[in-house]
């Protein structure tokens, strides 16, 4: 069926049906056979990392199953994991077209492995598995191809074998939200540890978390519901690759909201730039977001509304694309 998607106002999409678990599991089971191999030696996961990794692997469980999903028909994020010394990473990430000093970490989700680049710690480097499991753990993406005159060829696609057209809606957005998910999954993975979760570390597009922030708590104060219910059906809408759940922006902020944010791109370490020009192209008061901003770059330190706080590694650098 061909329907409107909110905040493109004339363009229009494809909506596929959404997966049932059986298209799930086959999704995942072909895989199998679009692995990429690399000629690099894995590093050694110490004890600590295993039982991160183990961790974090029962955390997500958890919130799929919160969110209604059942997890047991998703293949287990990091079956296909693979984590490499400081020295190999820049081969595996040239590999892909990335460069290894910015990029942190891979989802290939044609084969469903991650490759990540090892931390200082193991908790830096679990920072890093939280993202890119996310994606894995998504059998479907908001990610669209527009056409030169704009339409939106098609969205909610299946991963495999998509070929993107000649620019692409929703791309940056879908890593806002799953850098997300991945610091509130990095949170409870702290309390199952027996931590407060009341810090995270910094990951990646976190300019743009904070943004995604701010426009949730703006959302809940105009539409009379609370932000966390907002984000609950934005992760829900996000595993099942139902856009749908994108409808409360267009109700907040009005008719194009939507259609601006999915054309918002990365921009070079600028992306605070452009971000903010969204915001008030839809009408968000950016005022609270560049505060936020402006005392982060003094201090290292993003507070999110609901009061946690991300904080640079230990080594004090800036956060890397992951």
């Amino acid at each position: 069926m061909t329907h409107r998607v909110p905040g493109m106002e004339e363009h229009r999409y494809q909506e596929s049906a959404q997966p049932s678990p059986e298209g799930v599991a086959d999704f995942h089971d072909s895989f199998k056979n679009l692995l990429v191999e690399f000629e690099v030696p894995e590093a050694e996961r110490s004890p600590e990392l295993a039982a991160r990794i183990e961790s974090l692997e029962a955390t997500y469980k958890d919130l799929l199953t919160e969110l209604g999903i059942d997890a047991s028909q998703r293949t287990p994020p990091t079956a296909k994991l693979a984590v490499y010394g400081e020295k190999d990473w820049n081969a595996v990430a040239e590999a892909q077209g990335l460069e290894g000093r910015r990029c942190q970490g891979i989802a290939i989700l044609q084969s469903g492995q991650i490759l990540v680049s090892q931390g200082a710690t193991a908790d830096e480097t679990a920072r890093k598995l939280a993202h890119e499991m996310a994606h894995v753990l998504a059998p479907r993406t908001w990610e669209a191809s527009l056409d030169d005159k704009g339409m939106i060829e098609e969205a909610g696609i299946k991963r495999a074998g998509f070929e993107g057209g000649p620019r692409r809606a929703f791309k940056y957005f879908n890593e806002l939200v799953t850098e997300t998910i991945a610091i509130e999954v990095s949170r409870r993975d702290a309390v199952r540890r027996g931590q407060d979760g009341a810090e995270v570390l910094i990951g990646g597009y976190t300019d743009g978390v904070v943004f995604l922030d701010h426009l949730l708590a703006a959302a809940g104060k105009k539409l009379g519901r609370k932000p966390r219910e907002l984000r609950t059906g934005l992760f829900r809408g996000y595993f099942e690759g139902d856009m749908a759940s994108l409808r409360f922006i267009e109700d907040a902020f009005g008719a194009g909201a939507l259609k601006i944010l999915a054309e918002l791109r990365e921009s070079g370490g600028k992306d605070w730039f452009v971000l903010s020009e969204a915001a008030q192209k839809i009408g968000l008061d950016d005022t609270a977001y560049f505060y936020q901003i402006t005392i982060a770059a003094d201090a290292g330190v993003y507070r999110l509304n609901d009061g946690t706080k991300l904080v640079r590694p230990t080594d004090g650098r800036r956060s890397s694309r992951i």
